[in-house]
């Protein structure tokens, strides 16, 4: 298992939690299994340079998943494109702003992906 951010290195996560040394999205070749987590703060998984690493690893993913608001992230990056797909309650349609189709369920099960509405 690998874990990547957009720069590497430390990455701040809700409450000032520091998750540990993460590698370069873009020195990742590929991914059998590609997870996007969620959280409040969307402002660095959807700059452009971030995505466009997203898309590139989903396209050669044998599985991809998410949780919470990951699913917006995978969606702004076209990878959810006329799929359905669970995103948090509150943003849940939003996903539709992408492409995607908003599935109020708490998992959704697609192709070769599963999403996950919350972490609970």
């Amino acid at each position: 298992m690998r874990y990547a951010s957009l720069n590497g290195g430390p990455v701040t996560l809700e409450f000032g939690v520091v998750y540990g040394e993460t590698e370069r999205l873009a020195d990742i070749d590929r991914a059998d299994l590609l997870l996007v987590p969620g959280g409040p703060d969307l402002s660095e998984p959807t700059k452009p340079e971030y995505l466009a690493q997203i898309k590139r690893l989903a396209a050669g993913a044998q599985h991809i998943t998410s949780v919470c608001t990951g699913s917006l992230v995978l969606a702004a990056a076209g990878v959810l494109k006329g799929k359905r797909s669970a995103c948090h309650w509150a943003f849940v349609n939003d996903l539709a702003d992408y492409g995607a189709i908003p599935d109020p369920a708490r998992f959704v099960e697609d192709d070769n992906g599963r999403f996950m509405s919350g972490a609970a």
